[in-house]
């Protein structure tokens, strides 16, 4: 087992792609931008294994945790995750969280985490209707508003992750003001497979306001695929996201370790920044 570094990219991608999750380049060398304590690989004589984690302040986030099915049976994932986690621990880490599928579930539960909300991983196609851009863009001004509130939704400082993807596409990211105060946002990205979003959160509870931030960025995307993980259990997420063509559903579970984030009472998050960012 060794630390994970940028040569591990077309590694990891492959692995990923052939089960499923379709992660990309810029996803992963963002991973590597940002803290990410307790990120291996499993090598044995070529790499067979990954898992990923970064950290905001003293919350982390495991993105990865994925192996060859030439090792399967040999308990790597569990390896890897215990030693990821062992890492976070040493580092301070108060709160641990994840995304699992219903065959990671068991592992995780065996680990110390707990399932807490349901969570769709979407994929669509921007190619019916129109969507009108109802919201205005987010300034590199606005920042320090968003990062407050985005720190009372998560319960953790994801400051340094919001300005990296801020910076990355300005043109992209939307907000809502209410009464001379932001109350909303969302962020757009362009991967190579189209475009991703996430977090989005409005904390006015209004339908209207949730809507008017998604089709602001929607619009950017016409005819283009677009992904998305949102919280299962607000009812309003899939009307605002009606009429599109599906490409991918698949349903997974919020796990944590220790503090919790993003508990149901805190309805303003609405997307999460991605599977492998929280």
């Amino acid at each position: 087992m060794r630390a994970m570094v940028k040569g591990d990219i077309d590694f990891a991608i492959g692995l990923t792609d052939h089960e499923g999750w379709a992660y990309t380049r810029p996803e992963f060398e963002r991973i590597l931008r940002l803290p990410h304590v307790g990120s291996y690989v499993w090598d044995d004589e070529r790499p067979l294994g990954f898992v990923t984690s970064v950290q905001y302040g003293d919350s982390a986030v495991i993105g990865h945790l994925v192996v060859s099915g030439e090792v399967r049976g040999r308990k790597v994932g569990r390896r890897l995750l215990e030693a990821s986690l062992r890492e976070l621990d040493n580092a301070g880490m108060r709160s641990v969280l994840l995304y699992a599928t219903a065959a990671g579930e068991p592992l995780y539960e065996s680990c110390g985490f707990r399932a807490l909300r349901g969570v769709v991983s979407y994929g669509f196609r921007m190619d019916h209707g129109e969507r009108a851009r109802r919201c205005e863009l987010l300034s590199r001004e606005d920042l320090p508003e968003v990062c407050e509130l985005d720190g009372e939704l998560f319960g953790g400082d994801r400051s340094v992750l919001l300005k990296e993807l801020h910076a990355e596409h300005p043109n992209l990211c939307f907000k809502i003001v209410r009464d001379g105060r932001l109350t909303g946002y969302v962020f757009g990205r362009r991967t190579p497979l189209g475009g991703d979003i996430g977090p989005w959160c409005s904390a006015t509870g209004s339908m209207d306001d949730a809507r008017g931030l998604m089709d602001s960025v929607l619009g950017c995307f016409m005819g283009e695929r677009v992904d998305l993980g949102f919280f299962d259990d607000v009812p309003l997420i899939r009307s605002v996201l009606g009429g599109c063509e599906v490409l991918k559903q698949v349903s997974v579970k919020l796990m944590v370790r220790g503090d919790v984030r993003y508990p149901k009472e805190r309805v303003g998050a609405l997307g999460i920044a991605g599977f492998e960012l929280g």
